[in-house]
């Protein structure tokens, strides 16, 4: 039996219990060799979808259409909800280009996204990534604060609505933010390889993926000293996400591991503690794929 095909039964095994949609890829960068679980099904990003907005954030810098080094003011009125540290800060500070894409990767900061995806365009990310790696499932059309706002409110009426089973997590609206795994595997491999930017600027990009905690999710069993280049994504309890590209003395591969309970069974949704239980299934995961593709 091939390693996809064995990386694949194990990830159904651990999925045993869980109700919800999970999402997940493994492509060997060396071989090509992969396999795929909803593989081009539509899931919630959440804050995944930076890596699409700091490709396009260091394409314009390549180009020369932004520098790295100009400053961005950011104040206690124009501060993102969500995750971050920005938004503690009670004085103005003027960081750069460079340091809000950091603060974005490693603390998943709303604020320095919001700052981010401002300067760039959210249309530049659909002309200059989405369309030329063509990519069928993946939209990039709001912010931290306009995705934290639509998905817990009815896109006809404006009413809040709770997360669980709504349209916004079924993927059923007309914009959104949403990738799938197969999606994920296409920019990962153009990162890895630098067939989308140069040499230089897609090495950057991945330096950049290397959040904090460093031992949470895809990268909590995996042993000291391998390189996990990647983002994380959450939104409520249930939705739980980790992409990224693993380093390894063998090779390296992509993993994709997206997980939606907002449209399992009520009684997963309602459960206490999902969220944790959520980071542990995308742990083992991660573990179990790692331990078959390192076996001689």
């Amino acid at each position: 039996m091939k390693k996809a095909d064995r990386i694949l039964e194990a990830v159904k095994n651990e999925k045993q219990g869980y109700t919800g949609q999970l999402g997940f890829a493994f492509y060997d960068l060396n071989t090509g060799e992969d396999c795929y679980l909803e593989g081009d099904q539509a899931i919630p990003t959440a804050s995944v979808f930076k890596i699409y907005l700091l490709t396009e954030l260091f394409r314009q810098a390549e180009a020369g259409l932004i520098s790295l080094d100009d400053c961005i003011e950011v104040t206690p009125e124009t501060v993102s909800p969500g995750s971050g540290i920005l938004y503690r800060f009670h004085h103005n500070v003027a960081l750069s280009v460079h340091d809000h894409a950091v603060l974005m990767m490693a603390l998943s900061d709303n604020t320095a996204t919001d700052k981010l995806f401002a300067l760039i365009g959210r249309d530049n990310i659909l002309e200059n990534v989405i369309r030329p790696l063509g990519l069928q499932k993946t939209k990039v059309d709001f912010d931290c604060t306009k995705l934290i706002w639509n998905f817990y409110h009815d896109p006809e009426t404006g009413e809040r609505i709770n997360s669980y089973n709504n349209p916004w997590f079924r993927c059923e609206t007309e914009q959104s933010d949403c990738s799938s795994p197969r999606d994920m595997v296409t920019i990962l491999q153009a990162l890895h390889d630098a067939t989308l930017l140069s040499r230089e600027a897609s090495e950057q990009v991945l330096a950049l993926m290397d959040p904090i905690p460093k031992k949470a999710r895809l990268a909590k069993y995996l042993p000291k000293g391998v390189r996990v280049a990647r983002k994380t994504g959450s939104l409520t309890n249930c939705l739980c996400n980790d992409a990224g590209v693993v380093y390894t003395p063998k090779g390296d591969y992509v993993i994709v591991t997206f997980y939606n309970g907002n449209v399992g069974t009520k009684e997963e949704w309602e459960k206490d503690g999902s969220a944790g239980a959520a980071e542990e299934f995308l742990a083992r995961i991660s573990k179990a794929v790692y331990d078959i593709y390192m076996e001689d």
